[in-house]
């Protein structure tokens, strides 16, 4: 097995490799790129021809191909191995491994069953002729309906069981892949019959779940519209979405996601062009939907239905993606009848693109759908506001926060200040100002300040130039004893801490500064890393002297405006 893994890497180098994933540049004899794992604007993220690797310093995190795509893909070793042994052309040693073998089996009896439920469509029959006619009145082309494999279950009990057992599989396998449940009397019937049906595939192209829509004159009674395949070993209703493996690449190249409700929605918007689309799948859109997109793009436009379900998901959707610090731009729908987008792509061919380019921020929905100003009912506008403001403390970026706040207050004429006061007395406020918090506690609840932060950077600057290292080790107190050893003592650190500092040794390497540059930033940086450490023990001092004033310690006042006193002076002098 490591004889195929070496195999693997050497027909993938690790540059060509990622460059599918990433836009590269070089940086002297590596390469760098924006991290594809968390939000920056200055590259951070390095590869490494010579060493096969890769490492982010950002997130502190690294390795080679296969981890790479584990985590890009959300993927176990074996489907990474088995995924890259294909892209390399390199066929792998039989394993015994029975947990790979449990899984492999589910992903060959879901890509059997879609090619049977495909074959049954294009059968000609009563049943299929049905619903090839839907699906045509429904706007789908036949172009597109191959593309993504729509298929559709035979009506009878058991014919998917049937089938799959005949090609080898076993009941308890079909079962375990969500095709087959078991009845009271012991036989197994199959979980869709009669259905359209849409082939769901994970990240990397494997075919895992299936979604049914009953046929529009069947008995829904007993069963629902829709019906989704179980939570398998090989799918998370949680982590998958529908058309992601198809459109991921369209989504990095246009820099943001069209996000929309169902397989409908989500066919006839890439049927009509827009390719940068992906859609939940009778799930509701999660934290790990949210990562997934994040790993491509910064920007999501949502595209829900103009019903109240669409506008309530909708909500969900701002909510959790602005906590994550995505921007979320919302489509007006609902104009001219059509509540959803596959309506509008159906009845106005290239409308909806036009819709998607003119999407409005979430917050500008927000203010439209809240705050109606000519409602003369006070109690409704006072309640309508604190909706909004409700809504934008979920907002990741105090910048972006105060940016809107300036918005609200032009739009209702309160005060910046009114507003923020109101938002900070909502029960969810998770804004905590610093005029209620010691400094001492700030910094705990805060981690990464400005000075640690100017630190990280003079370290960097200063380890492996015994010029720079001289003049930081003049001024010991700012540091700990770890980045103390990190700049003049390496020997005295541990395994993990030299590899650290080679790793920061090598990421200056790949600056293109000059050593004129690296001087002048380097004493500048000093210089502000004595103004911020003094800024920071000024405003413990303050804290401090009015804690003394309060109990009425005067002879700790006194001592602690001497310190105060000469912190000032210290900082005029630096």
């Amino acid at each position: 097995m490591s004889d195929n893994i070496q195999q693997i890497k050497d027909k993938l180098p690790v540059v060509e490799f990622l460059r599918g994933y990433l836009k590269l540049t070089p940086a002297g004899k590596n390469f760098k790129a924006n991290c594809p794992f968390h939000h920056e604007k200055t590259p951070s993220f390095i590869v490494s021809p010579d060493r096969g690797s890769w490492h982010c310093f950002g997130c502190n995190i690294g390795g080679d191909i296969f981890s790479f795509f584990m985590k890009y893909e959300n993927a176990e070793f074996f489907e990474a191995l088995k995924a890259l042994a294909e892209k390399a052309g390199v066929t792998l040693e039989h394993t015994s491994n029975s947990g790979e073998r449990k899984l492999t089996v589910l992903y060959d009896i879901n890509r059997a069953a879609a090619d049977f439920f495909v074959r049954y469509l294009i059968d000609r029959n009563p049943h299929s002729d049905a619903a090839r006619q839907y699906l045509a009145e429904r706007g789908l082309e036949p172009a597109t309906m191959k593309t993504f494999e729509i298929g559709l279950a035979p009506p009878q009990s058991d014919a998917a069981v049937q089938f799959l057992a005949k090609a080898g599989y076993t009941v308890s396998d079909i079962e375990r892949a969500g095709l087959a449940f078991k009845t009271e009397r012991g036989t197994y019937w199959d979980r869709f019959r009669g259905r359209i049906m849409f082939p769901i595939k994970n990240h990397f192209g494997k075919h895992v779940a299936f979604t049914g829509r009953l046929m529009p004159n069947a008995d829904a009674t007993n069963t629902g519209k829709y019906v989704n395949s179980p939570e398998t070993p090989v799918f998370s209703k949680s982590k998958t979405l529908y058309g992601f493996w198809e459109t991921k690449n369209a989504i990095r190249e246009a820099g943001n996601a069209v996000l929309v409700e169902g397989q409908m929605d989500f066919l006839m918007s890439w049927q009509d062009g827009v390719k940068n689309v992906v859609a939940t799948s009778g799930t509701a859109f999660t934290g790990e939907h949210a990562k997934t997109l994040e790993r491509l793009t910064d920007t999501v436009i949502l595209g829900f239905d103009a019903d109240s379900a669409g506008e309530a998901a909708s909500e969900k959707v701002i909510d959790l993606l602005s906590a994550m610090d995505l921007n979320v731009r919302v489509i007006a729908l609902g104009e001219d009848g059509a509540k959803d987008p596959a309506d509008i792509v159906k009845d106005h061919p290239g409308k909806f693109k036009k819709l998607i380019a003119e999407a409005i921020p979430a917050m500008q929905y927000y203010f439209a759908k809240y705050y109606l100003a000519e409602n003369k009912d006070h109690v409704v506008r006072k309640r309508g506001l604190r909706v909004i403001l409700t809504k934008l403390a979920t907002i990741k970026s105090r910048v972006e926060i105060a940016g809107w706040l300036r918005e609200l207050s032009r739009l209702t004429g309160l005060s910046e200040r009114v507003l923020e006061e109101e938002m900070r007395q909502l029960p969810t406020r998770p804004i905590i100002t610093a005029s209620v918090i010691p400094p001492a506690v700030k910094k705990e609840k805060n981690a990464g300040t400005r000075l640690e932060s100017i630190i990280e950077r003079v370290i960097t600057l200063g380890i492996g130039n015994p010029n720079f290292q001289e003049i930081l080790l003049k001024s010991p107190h700012l540091f700990t004893e770890r980045q103390l050893a990190m700049i003049g003592a390496p020997d005295k650190l541990d395994e993990n801490d030299q590899r650290e500092r080679e790793l920061t040794i090598l990421k200056r390497s790949l600056e293109n500064q000059s050593d004129k540059d690296n001087q002048a930033e380097f004493l500048e940086l000093v210089k502000e890393m004595k103004r911020e450490y003094l800024r920071q023990k000024k405003d413990v001092l303050q804290y401090e002297i009015h804690q003394a004033e309060v109990s009425g310690d005067k002879e700790k006042m006194a001592s602690l405006l001497k310190q105060f006193d000469e912190a000032v002076k210290e900082m005029h002098n630096v």
